[in-house]
């Protein structure tokens, strides 16, 4: 998953403080916290974790299953063991975000093809003419 966008080191690093201090819904938190920095999860990580490669690493852990985005309440590393009924809805919620943006991207894709569909028949009207 990880494609050399970013180092095992950094994985294990990002990995381990999420479930440290993101542990359960009820400890998610959000990259970046405007009205209170110390609790967002940038300030937290060192110079080498840019905003972007934390992207990276935290996507690999969404596809993994451990870490849970929500817009809601942000990240939040799954408990393996016991989750709480709270942990569970969080984690439905956001595997029903990551759905309906998935089906939007989709819909906009067949829109786009249609679109050069319909190019592409101009086009091959324009020569058979």
């Amino acid at each position: 998953m990880n494609n050399g966008k970013f180092s095992q080191e950094d994985y294990q690093f990002v990995s381990n403080w999420l479930q440290q201090h993101c542990y359960g819904r009820e400890h998610a938190r959000f990259r970046e916290n405007e009205a209170d920095p110390n609790k967002g999860i940038l300030p937290y990580m060192p110079e080498r974790i840019t905003d972007r490669k934390f992207r990276f690493i935290v996507s690999a852990l969404v596809h993994e299953g451990r870490v849970y985005s929500s817009s809601a309440w942000g990240y939040f590393f799954m408990p393996p063991v016991y989750p709480t009924a709270y942990d569970i809805a969080a984690a439905k919620k956001a595997l029903a975000e990551r759905k309906t943006k998935a089906l939007s991207t989709i819909e906009k894709v067949d829109f786009l093809m249609k679109k050069v569909d319909e190019l592409e028949q101009g086009v091959r009207d324009l020569f058979t003419e």
